[in-house]
């Protein structure tokens, strides 16, 4: 019995993790029973608590990466990074790779999915459990990859993701799950890869890709340990990995693209279930992503770098156009209107909204993402003024902490 404990502890989660997660499955068991719902003419019996089995899959996958990746754990890569341990070594606190460990505990959440909630009620089927594990486990793995710069497999896994989802909205589970095994395989080689460059890992952290400062950060509740402070940050020579190369701004459209398509016919087909497939689904994810994507690129350029004249000033000056700082919006503003293009070809033309929002969103992120000026050279020779930012405000905030 020790032993098949001390086996399955390989991959388990913390005691606390694992007492929480059975303490609310058998509260929402106790608390809301068996609800007697009418399917396709059945009367059957419908546990809510059902739907807590594929929610504690999905954030079993994020843990079995998140917190035994040492590329997450930056006090985990400093350590291994101070002994001899090497990519074709055993990880110290458990491996990343799936292991058998994994499929049983998969095999026993199935298994009670098909014990006490049946295939019924919502398309509800016990298959998606493993399957729903196996998207977000994989989802973190080319996470993982991009930040070790193994971007060819991160890539691949990200396009075959989406074509996991889209099998799994057409109820084609087994497809999915063979199209999972396909793209576990490409990551399992880019693990390869990315471990056997252990010693070389000098990945920039979530602050440093975010910021694009060039001040290392060791934890994510520790301040930068180079920060010079307003103005400096900013009068700096730029770091060499601020922005994104051609390529990845290519791959990354075409990717922000079919996740539009993919996200919107799964949507579509759920509201084929109720009756209701209008299309609209498309628009709005196309809207939400080019206007979340425009603020954050106006906020990438614009913190810290403001206009010489502000509205008020260009009005008294009569200055409303400042094209050495205005055309950072140049993108943005191309981005839009590439949005409001679709929506007029949709209505005057008839374009299906399943292939013509994709490819507008594919249209607006290249903009945005390969849209002049580049980061570097607007921050080096753009016609702003320095004003305090997020580099500013955050070494105010460590100094308080």
């Amino acid at each position: 019995m020790n032993r098949l404990r001390s086996w399955i502890r390989v991959v388990l989660p913390h005691d606390a993790a694992l007492a929480v997660s059975i303490a609310i499955y058998l509260l929402m068991d106790f608390v809301f029973g068996g609800l007697r719902i009418d399917d396709e003419g059945r009367d059957v019996v419908f546990r809510v608590s059902g739907l807590f089995l594929p929610i504690a899959a999905c954030l079993y996958g994020g843990y079995r990466v998140y917190l035994l990746h040492p590329i997450f754990q930056n006090s985990y890569r400093e350590w291994l990074s101070r002994t001899p341990w090497s990519g074709r070594l055993p990880l110290p606190l458990g491996p990343v790779h799936l292991v058998t460990q994994d499929a049983v505990l998969m095999l026993c959440l199935t298994a009670l999915a098909l014990w006490r909630h049946p295939p019924v009620a919502f398309g509800f089927d016990p298959l998606s459990i493993p399957l729903v594990f196996l998207m977000t486990y994989e989802a973190s793995v080319a996470v993982s990859l991009a930040l070790a710069k193994e971007k060819t497999a991160a890539y691949l896994a990200a396009f075959g993701i989406g074509l996991m989802l889209r099998l799994w909205s057409m109820h084609l589970v087994e497809w999915s799950l063979l199209t999972g095994a396909a793209v576990y395989a490409a990551l399992r080689y880019g693990l390869h890869r990315s471990f056997a460059q252990f010693a070389n890992w000098n990945s920039p952290t979530l602050y440093q890709r975010l910021t694009g400062s060039a001040a290392p950060t060791s934890t994510m509740t520790r301040a930068p340990t180079d920060a010079l402070g307003w103005p400096y940050d900013q009068l700096r020579p730029v770091p060499p990995h601020v922005g994104i190369a051609s390529r990845d701004g290519l791959i990354l459209s075409l990717l922000t693209g079919w996740r539009v398509y993919v996200v919107g016919a799964s949507f579509e087909s759920l509201g084929g279930q109720f009756n209701r497939p209008t299309g609209e689904e498309f628009a709005v994810l196309a809207c939400c992503v080019i206007v979340v994507a425009t603020v954050v690129r106006l906020g990438r350029y614009c913190a810290g770098y403001l206009p010489p004249l502000m509205l008020r000033g260009r009005l008294a000056m009569g200055r409303l156009i400042i094209p050495q700082y205005d055309k950072v919006t140049v993108a943005s503003l191309v981005a839009l209107g590439i949005f409001a293009l679709a929506i007029a070809l949709e209505r005057h033309l008839l374009i299906a909204p399943a292939a013509l929002y994709p490819i507008a969103t594919t249209g607006a992120m290249l903009v945005l993402l390969g849209g002049g000026p580049s980061l570097r050279d607007w921050r080096l020779t753009g016609g702003h003024r320095l004003a305090p930012g997020i580099h500013y405000s955050e070494g105010r905030l460590w100094k308080r902490l």
